[in-house]
């Protein structure tokens, strides 16, 4: 499998839509999902390859999706509920950490994503993996961005903190999406590496996969 790295994501144009109704790209990207799925071939919703601010985006724009598979990217999460709102498929994070190079993985039998009208609130459980267990921090959560705080955190916004949008608590035990906070980019708490370093990420994908 061709890993993605900062490098070639630099070459990549990643451009905005033309004026097209959002119900429209959802439509079109419906399908092509639908596709994917019911071949059961695993759907990369998730990339992150160079820690930058790149997930740091609006509530408008995390709803419809962004970048490219050829570098950072966010599926969307109007389709992310569309797709597991039934509960058919589970999620896999792919993390590469920073200092070894190595790849772990997380597996979540359970992963659905209620409507916008819930800001999407995350159901997650079930882990199996290498990883570490962090993603249960985040069950139950609504979504956060920016401009649209839901998190658990008293004093701030765990998105601005972190410099990513996801389904913080207080703030965040998969930081998948950050650019900043105690990892100082991506990171995922309970990762097993032995240093200083010890769960900071160089890469992370995530899928949704059949059961």
């Amino acid at each position: 499998m061709h890993i993605p790295t900062s490098e070639n994501c630099a070459s990549v144009v990643v451009c905005s839509p033309p004026a097209v109704f959002l119900s429209d790209l959802l439509l079109f990207d419906k399908i092509f999902v639908e596709m994917h799925v019911g071949n059961c071939a695993p759907l990369l919703i998730q990339q992150n390859v160079d820690g930058s601010p790149y997930f740091s985006r609006s509530w408008e724009t995390f709803k419809g999706g962004f970048g490219s598979k050829k570098c950072n990217y966010w599926l969307g999460n109007e389709l992310l509920h569309q797709m597991t709102k039934d509960g058919q498929y589970k999620v896999r994070f792919d993390l590469q950490a920073l200092a070894s190079g190595q790849w772990y993985w997380a597996e979540y039998r359970t992963f659905t994503v209620d409507s916008e009208a819930t800001k999407y609130r995350l159901t997650v459980s079930g882990y199996s993996g290498n990883a570490g267990e962090a993603m249960s921090y985040h069950n139950g959560r609504q979504f956060t961005t920016f401009d649209n705080d839901n998190d658990g955190h008293a004093t701030g916004n765990c998105a601005t903190l972190l410099g990513g949008g996801f389904w913080h608590n207080d703030c965040a035990r998969s930081q998948v999406n950050s650019a900043t906070g105690p990892f100082d980019g991506p990171g995922w708490y309970y990762l097993p590496q032995p240093n200083e370093n010890a769960g900071k990420l160089q890469t992370t994908r995530a899928w949704l996969m059949c059961h």
